[in-house]
């Protein structure tokens, strides 16, 4: 068993406990004295998709996230996991989605109008066709709107990538390295009182030596209903494009998916 996969293992694991952890936070927390704010904010989300017919598809996914913030400094980190089944007519079901991905943030003034970040991420993807993708870079975010009932920035940073692709046993593993940029966009909107939440986040990241040949675009939308203060009902779509994951065996350079979840999240 490679490294890639025994990390996404381990990734989906901290990830369930910490869905399961934020599940009982409320709880646990209710018999707590006094009212000052917790730093801490912890959150965790279950999901599944289903399609039937010609071709029967069952897909879950699991995160957990914990975030600690300070006067000066905002640390945290998130972990995911997906995996997904398909079977066509009669035949045998085979696994058409496995990925993992684990990120760490660190935020200098987060309220201020510009400020710095350090970010860390490690992903793996069997449906691209990655055994095990690093990246770590600094960046500066741009806040144009702050607080009240909505959210919208724009962040910029450079990257150093690692990237280890899935080989077969008898094929030889040729581990790329090389800088790469960094664009995300974010945007949230709150509708009525916090019961309606729209989230879009979008990346941009072409590597800096061939930007037009290599390069990766993710665009994540989701409307989340409000179930109870800290339950809500979630319906995400995600899209991710990596302009080479056909050349590492990919079936395609799109991976697309549709999910409904559960969330959780408690401070």
């Amino acid at each position: 068993m490679r490294s890639g996969r025994r990390g996404g293992v381990a990734l989906w694991a901290a990830a369930a406990a910490a869905a399961v952890a934020v599940a009982f936070a409320p709880a646990a927390g209710a018999g707590q004295e006094g009212d000052d704010e917790s730093p801490w904010t912890l959150e965790g989300e279950v999901g599944t998709s289903l399609y039937f017919g010609a071709s029967d598809q069952t897909a879950f996914l699991i995160n957990g996230g914990a975030e600690h913030e300070s006067d000066d400094v905002v640390f945290g980190g998130e972990a995911g996991f997906e995996y997904g089944e398909a079977r066509v007519l009669e035949g045998e079901p085979y696994v058409n989605k496995r990925s993992w991905s684990s990120k760490l943030n660190l935020d200098y003034a987060p309220d201020d109008r510009i400020n710095p970040f350090l970010s860390l991420t490690a992903e793996g993807s069997y449906e691209r066709r990655i055994d095990l993708r690093l990246s770590g870079g600094l960046g500066a975010r741009y806040q144009f709107v702050q607080g009240g009932s909505g959210r919208l920035d724009l962040s910029l940073s450079a990257l150093v990538e690692r990237t280890d692709p899935r080989v077969e046993s008898d094929e030889d593993d040729e581990i790329e390295l090389l800088a790469r940029g960094s664009a995300r966009f974010r945007a949230r909107r709150s509708m009525r009182e916090g019961g309606v939440v729209f989230d879009l986040v979008s990346f941009y990241k072409p590597a800096l030596q061939e930007p037009s040949e290599d390069y990766t675009v993710e665009v994540t939308s989701s409307l989340t209903f409000a179930l109870t203060n800290s339950v809500g009902l979630k319906l995400s779509l995600s899209d991710k494009y990596d302009s080479l994951a056909e050349d590492r065996g990919a079936r395609d350079n799109h991976d697309g998916r549709l999910f409904f979840s559960l969330t959780a999240a408690s401070r």
